[in-house]
């Protein structure tokens, strides 16, 4: 995606913020956006919609609306023979 290091905080920490916020939760996250908003302005390549659409699967997750992400078998290594 090519986002910059703030771009990136910026729409996690939103995320983060969004999510809290539904669920009656306080936290720092205002403060720590507050530092990359320069004169009003949220960066340019920060993606709104984006910050919506993955607030929106969080919470549906802990809603138990959304069946949790699948995750990938584990592969266990081969294991050595006693011979030498």
């Amino acid at each position: 995606m090519g986002l910059s290091t703030s771009a990136i905080e910026v729409e996690a920490e939103a995320v983060a913020h969004i999510v809290a916020a539904r669920f009656g939760l306080r936290g720092g996250s205002a403060a720590y956006l507050s530092g990359y908003v320069k004169n009003g302005a949220v960066p340019a390549a920060v993606s709104l919609d984006h910050i919506a659409k993955v607030a929106g699967r969080i919470e549906q997750m802990a809603q138990g609306l959304l069946p949790p992400p699948r995750t990938r078998p584990r592969t266990r290594p081969a294991r050595r023979s006693a011979r030498a």
